[in-house]
């Protein structure tokens, strides 16, 4: 198996890319902003919890 170049990004990175890709899709609902940093930690926890990272 060749080995692969894939770089996996550390946490604080996916937070800021997940929390900014949220807070564009949800430009007009306010009630939906205040969710994104919450959403945002939990999606990229378990991300990395099922990667297998702590």
């Amino acid at each position: 198996m060749s080995d692969s170049q894939f770089a996996r990004p550390e946490l604080p990175q996916l937070i800021a890319t997940i929390r900014s890709d949220l807070l564009t899709r949800f430009q007009q609902d306010v009630v939906l902003r205040r969710m994104v940093r919450q959403d945002s930690r939990v999606i990229n926890k378990s991300v990395f919890l099922a990667l297998g990272i702590n």
